[in-house]
């Protein structure tokens, strides 16, 4: 009399069973490097607008978009996309430095960049950081 063994939890699956292809499947390219609107996103990011919407809009993966952002974006290049791309190191690093500015100068460098964010998060939809950015408390959407 034969006794078959008990089936172990790792004995499941069969080898000539493939498995489920993972969403999302690894290719070995990133698809933010690989997207043909990379200067226009990455241009979005800079400016404030979330990762989140961001992948939304250009029908990417967030976590693939996060990984481009956080690994394949250099601190320059991300100062570049703020400043303009005419900006150098040494003139990135001159702004930074240069604490001769006037108070109605620091509030024009302040309203730029909150009005680049809010451009930023309207052309994407983002409808918390438009409300966030606009000073409310409650969602527009």
């Amino acid at each position: 009399m034969l006794t078959r063994r008990p089936r172990l939890f790792n004995q499941t699956w069969s080898r000539r069973e493939p498995m489920a292809r993972r969403k999302g499947s690894w290719t070995g390219r990133c698809q933010g490097c690989n997207h043909l609107e990379r200067v226009r996103i990455e241009r979005l990011l800079a400016s404030g607008a979330s990762i989140k919407a961001t992948a939304r809009k250009f029908a990417i993966d967030y976590h693939a978009l996060r990984r481009h952002w956080v690994n394949h974006v250099s601190a320059e290049a991300r100062a570049a996309y703020i400043v303009g791309t005419g900006a150098t190191k040494d003139q990135l690093e001159a702004i930074v430095a240069d604490e001769s500015l006037a108070l109605v100068d620091h509030y024009r460098v302040v309203r730029g960049g909150l009005y680049r964010g809010f451009g930023a998060a309207s052309e994407i939809g983002d409808c918390n950081a438009l409300a966030l950015l606009a000073g409310g408390s409650r969602g527009i959407g």
